[in-house]
């Protein structure tokens, strides 16, 4: 190389270099390629630099960027956001080798840690049986109280409770230990038909009346799963709902399974539910309860 006598260099400079005397560097520049005169990169800039002379750093988390604006092409591998590479990915992704997540969406390359599913793995697997769930967050099993396809559905409060096994079916919830006293059905989530404290007699009206003389008729907390008919009746009132009353039994006592009178027939009554009339020829309009005999 030569220069002139005021240190010019007349026949360009080596490459990697720069400037009237060619004592710049370019090493920012692909292949150290750039303009002897002014430093502008020819073929562009090795990865993380930026600008006409490569001089600018791409932004954190770069591993490329755009040589005119600086925007991210390519993101360093825990994080994530074209064009700034400004977001970082899901902790619960699983690291595996190269990216951790995909760098435009967030994806988790590799998979989840335990305990964790979705596209992004910030799904929790909640209530799974020891915490693992399938790629849909399908669970093998629930943690007891639990039920449904991903366990997140909670068993009623009613169902009756064990030592050991489950309170309800995973699959529809059924209880699968019978109810509590005072509930029926499936999931037990009815009620059994039980007195009413005075006050809550009181608020209904008079439209409700029929109801609420029904459900007086039953004992308390206590009621067929299946049916939701009344284990034991009210004195005066028998059937399996209890809503047929001892009509003419004497003091409205009879069995609240079938009816029959336990104490005897009101006065002009005989039969076994004192529902036959005693002959109007009989003294004292009485007879005998058993064949009406006078």
């Amino acid at each position: 190389m030569t220069c002139a006598r005021d240190g010019t260099c007349s026949g360009g400079c080596k490459a990697g270099y720069y400037g009237a005397e060619c004592d710049r560097q370019c090493d920012a520049c692909l292949s150290k390629e750039c303009e002897a005169s002014s430093g502008v990169c020819s073929i562009g800039c090795i990865p993380g630099y930026y600008g006409n002379m490569c001089q600018t750093r791409c932004p954190t988390n770069c591993v490329e960027c755009e040589r005119t604006s600086g925007d991210c092409t390519s993101c360093i591998s825990t994080f994530y956001g074209l064009p700034r590479c400004d977001i970082v990915c899901n902790a619960n992704c699983l690291p595996g080798l190269g990216r951790q997540c995909d760098q435009s969406t967030g994806k988790c390359v590799h998979g989840c840690h335990g305990g964790f599913y979705g596209d992004d793995c910030q799904e929790s697997c909640g209530q799974c049986a020891s915490g693992v769930c399938g790629t849909n967050g399908a669970c093998n099993g629930c943690n007891v109280g639990y039920y449904g396809s991903k366990c997140t559905l909670t068993c009623s409060d009613n169902c009756e409770s064990a030592a050991s096994g489950r309170p309800c079916a995973q699959t529809n919830g059924f209880c699968s230990n019978g109810c509590r006293p005072g509930y029926f059905g499936d999931a037990c989530s009815v009620q059994c038909p039980a007195r009413l404290d005075p006050q809550a007699f009181i608020a209904l009206t008079t439209s409700n009346l029929h109801f609420v003389n029904k459900i007086l008729r039953c004992s308390p907390a206590f009621c067929v799963r299946s049916t939701g008919d009344c284990g034991t009746c009210q004195e005066g009132y028998y059937g399996p709902k209890c809503d047929n009353a001892c009509n003419n039994c004497f003091e409205s006592r009879c069995s609240s399974v079938n009816g029959d009178c336990t104490s005897g027939c009101t006065v002009g009554k005989y039969g076994s539910k004192c529902n036959s009339d005693c002959k109007s020829t009989c003294n004292d309009g009485s007879c005998d309860q058993t064949s009406g005999q006078c």
